[in-house]
């Protein structure tokens, strides 16, 4: 039997107006999901930001494997909010709590009533850095406020926000520099009426994507930033026109947000011939 994906879009009720990410579940035995080489090939051929594959655990959790078209690898973190929203769309009368498992570490999930989705994702430490000079001309003339290191991602703090939507970037530089992504973040204005507490928007040249992208992961580093420089712990963000809430603490930063099935479709080929 092939295996059937959902097509979900991340971050927005509406079809077609988030970012979409792909899920496969293991439904019965024979499904192969011990080749990651043919995994790897499906996620290629959807060619989506992130692809997962997840199956059932004994206790109730899940445990989920994440591939970008080019590699294993769990770097934005979508894909939980789209494999969360499937197990909803299943059981849309139940409020559900579980959690996911990669690599060892948990992903606590609550589905409530109201069909938004709670993920808690680890935290970590955030370092301050200073490689504002090779970012002027990465950025051209836009004003940095401040740089840190987030894990193998830089996060730069903007004086305006106004100027993410008109960044005019040195691709060819940031991919000279060490890092996986660009997490560009500026505070919103803060007489502004209903307004979000930040922006942020994400450059991943390195992983192949050339125009800014919207993130799970990258909301958790920049809530641990914003929460440092704005003494809060619960924050309304813009990612990239997408409105999201974030929570921080202790341990975790949950990110809490709505998703839609925009696509149910199934793989014909399920194995090498």
């Amino acid at each position: 039997m092939n295996p059937f994906f959902w097509i979900v879009d991340v971050f927005s009720r509406d079809k077609f107006a988030g970012v979409p990410s792909a899920v496969f579940f293991k439904e019965k035995e024979e499904d192969n999901f011990n080749d990651n080489k043919l995994l790897q090939n499906w996620a290629m051929e959807i060619n989506l930001l992130e692809s997962a594959f997840v199956k059932p655990l004994k206790n109730g959790d899940f445990a989920i494997e994440c591939y970008t078209p080019s590699e294993k690898a769990m770097y934005f973190g979508n894909s939980l909010f789209a494999a969360a929203y499937v197990i909803k769309s299943q059981n849309p009368e139940q409020k559900l709590i579980f959690s996911f498992v990669h690599k060892g570490y948990i992903f606590p999930v609550e589905l409530p009533l109201d069909g938004r989705i709670k993920i808690g994702f680890p935290s970590f430490t955030i370092v301050n850095t200073n490689v504002s000079a090779e970012l002027n001309n990465v950025l051209s003339e836009n004003s940095i406020v401040s740089t840190v290191e987030a894990g193998s991602d830089l996060l730069v703090e903007l004086r305006n926000f106004d100027k993410l939507d008109n960044l005019e970037l040195r691709y060819d530089l940031l991919k000279s520099m060490p890092y996986d992504s660009f997490i560009i973040t500026a505070a919103a204005h803060s007489d502004a009426s209903l307004s979000p507490d930040f922006y942020t928007q994400v450059y991943a040249q390195k992983l192949g994507f050339f125009s800014p992208i919207a993130t799970a992961k990258s909301l958790v580093k920049a809530a641990i930033y914003w929460e440092k420089r704005l003494k809060k712990s619960h924050f309304i963000c813009n990612n990239l026109g997408l409105k999201v809430e974030i929570e921080v603490s202790n341990n975790y930063v949950f990110v809490i947000s709505s998703c839609s099935i925009s696509t149910r479709a199934e793989i014909l080929c399920a194995q090498y011939v």
